[in-house]
């Protein structure tokens, strides 16, 4: 994970992070050809550009896992930790305008294990043996609900001051909202699910 540095002002350095890293916006259609329900920032820059001979093959890693798990987890912690194992790209900012060389963190991952990466960190993910990953954004409905349904409706381009909304949605945005959290998600989904048959 690459983490956005507070500059002396006490402003974050999101904006040169994304800069620096040519981040643009990547639309992920979620709900049909038309409407996104989500969208995020992506850049074409990697951590793992090369691999290394030496990396042994996802397959000698499942064969080792199963004969020294270990042995496995050592080898995979010592590449995790040398960027002359899995080279970045030739472009990649080893140093930032006006600041220090940017702060890496680097992570190997166990079965069952759960990442939580802090909002505004770039991250990557690089499977050495065979792996299944499942992602999530959490939105916790008291802190978080407000802002992610404004994101939602920016995104798909409703006005929420234009369009007739439902009252749950009307009071998560006011933040009076005191109910469960899945009305909020059906009333979303209706509001979205009438904008896909307009």
């Amino acid at each position: 994970a690459l983490k956005a540095q507070k500059s002396i002002d006490g402003c974050s350095d999101v904006a040169l992070i994304d800069d620096v890293v040519k981040s643009y916006r990547l639309p992920s259609v979620a709900w049909d050809e038309n409407l996104y329900l989500s969208s995020g920032w992506q850049s074409d820059m990697t951590l793992f550009s090369i691999r290394n001979e030496d990396i042994p093959s996802a397959e000698a890693f499942a064969t080792l896992e199963d004969e020294n798990p270990n042995q496995t987890l050592e080898i995979m912690k010592a590449i995790a930790m040398s960027t002359e194992k899995l080279t970045p790209s030739l472009d990649f900012p080893f140093h930032l305008p006006g600041n220090d060389a940017p702060t890496l963190f680097t992570v190997v991952q166990k079965p069952g294990d759960l990442l939580v990466i802090p909002a505004f960190w770039w991250h990557q993910t690089y499977a050495l043996g065979p792996s299944v990953a499942i992602a999530s954004q959490r939105g916790g409905t008291q802190r978080d609900a407000k802002r992610v349904i404004t994101h939602i409706f920016e995104t798909v381009g409703f006005d929420i001051h234009a369009n007739e909304l439902p009252s749950v949605l009307k009071k998560v945005l006011d933040e009076s909202y005191t109910g469960p959290a899945r009305d909020i998600t059906k009333a979303l989904f209706e509001v979205l699910s009438s904008m896909g048959s307009e």
